[in-house]
């Protein structure tokens, strides 16, 4: 991954002579820049932050993904227990409602829900397995 881009640039001016105003008086198109390049900024750690949280999710699955492929080599335990929570987990994951078109919040707090429930699961289902 890149550098990092949440630290200040140094070509960003600097907000506190902006928020001051009693060293220089800022006009409006300096105020309207000044809050351009505060938003340009904020949408780039926005996209940090995103990144870094899916990554993190990602690698969530993959963790519940191993779980399931350690569980195959060992055969351990109830089979028919097995089965009936290997449909469960499979059925809570089918029926996830989403809609990535609308790239809602809501469907990033369900999946994230989910995922972090399949990794509870994952833990367990290692213990039990």
């Amino acid at each position: 991954m890149g550098p990092s881009t949440s630290k200040r640039k140094a070509t960003r001016p600097d907000a506190a002579t902006i928020r001051t105003g009693d060293r220089e008086k800022s006009s409006l198109v300096e105020l309207e820049r000044a809050l351009e390049i505060e938003l340009r900024h904020l949408r780039a750690l926005l996209r940090e932050v995103a990144a870094n949280y899916v990554s993190k999710l990602e690698a969530d699955i993959e963790r519940v993904v191993e779980a399931i492929g350690d569980n195959e080599e060992r055969k351990g335990g109830d089979a028919q227990a097995g089965q009936v929570e290997l449909r469960d987990v499979l059925n809570r994951i089918r029926t996830l409602k989403v809609k990535p078109g609308k790239g809602r919040r809501r469907d990033v707090k369900r999946m994230d829900k989910l995922i972090g429930e399949l990794v509870k699961w994952a833990d367990r289902w290692m213990e039990e397995h």
